[in-house]
């Protein structure tokens, strides 16, 4: 986060009030709070640990960040997304691929979805 809080500063030193992502490997709400706390960066992105649960969010609302399944930075679904095929997440995969109705994409071999969270 160093860079993004020197962008930030420099920004900032600017007069300027542009809003500084910080994104890139943060995947705990722990991790994202203490860079707002910081005063390192304005937003948090988080695409690939969104892709990996989408759930994220009403987990960590609700107090169940444990069950967060945590992006592991493979570059699956960036090779996916570089080769203009539908982009999944391998965790996906590692749930029933036979489930009633799922969608899945390369004959059967991965989610098109996520799978569903039973809160």
């Amino acid at each position: 986060m160093p860079l993004v809080a020197a962008i930030k500063h420099a920004v900032n030193e600017a007069d300027f009030n542009t809003p500084v992502v910080a994104t890139g490997g943060i995947s705990t709400f722990e991790q994202a709070e203490l860079i707002l706390q910081k005063g390192q960066a304005d937003i948090i992105g988080f695409a690939r640990q969104a892709l990996a649960d989408p759930d994220w969010f009403v987990k960590v609302k609700l107090g169940r960040g444990a069950e967060v399944r945590r992006c592991t930075y493979t570059n699956y679904c960036e090779a996916l997304d570089q080769a203009h095929r539908p982009v999944t997440c391998k965790l996906w995969d590692r749930f029933d691929l036979d489930e009633p109705e799922i969608a899945t994409v390369d004959e059967g071999r991965r989610r098109l979805l996520a799978p569903v969270w039973k809160a």
